[in-house]
């Protein structure tokens, strides 16, 4: 018997000794502190990729400003027909009031009134060109080369 308890105590200590050696593994490896998930290397990157997003959507909507595509739907009897781009900052523009239409020049600083149409603009439908492509080449052509082809 006395046997016996020696053999259980030996392997009762290797099991504690392993244990023990285990959580000095764990401890040692725990001891390197994980990365902090807000550093300042993690904050600068996802200010500038907010920051680059947000300059895109700017960037989108000033193109579709400039290039006339994003303007205010005028649902009353005010309504721009056309409008002309003379310079950087100087437009004209021919707006209709009712059955009315005036010629309009703007400036940063200015509005004002050129004329007033007597014979009103044809409006046509955006997207459909005035003259069908056939008849615009058939006229370039006829003017190009003099003859009907």
């Amino acid at each position: 018997m006395n046997h016996g308890v020696s053999r259980t105590g030996f392997v009762l200590m290797c099991l504690l000794q392993s244990a023990a050696e285990g959580a000095e593994v764990v401890r040692g490896a725990g001891a390197a502190a994980p990365p902090d998930p807000i550093s300042a290397g993690t904050l600068v990157q996802v200010v500038l990729g907010l920051g680059i997003i947000l300059a895109l959507i700017v960037g989108g909507a000033l193109v579709l400003r400039r290039m006339g595509y994003w303007q205010m739907s005028h649902s009353g009897a005010l309504k721009i027909v056309a409008g002309m781009s003379i310079g950087p900052r100087e437009r004209i523009i021919v707006v209709q009031v009712g059955e009315q239409q005036l010629l309009l020049g703007i400036t940063p600083g200015r509005i004002a009134s050129l004329a007033e149409l007597k014979d009103r603009l044809v409006v046509r439908e955006p997207g459909m060109p005035e003259i069908p492509f056939k008849n615009r080449l058939m006229g370039i052509l006829h003017d190009r080369y003099g003859k009907d082809v």
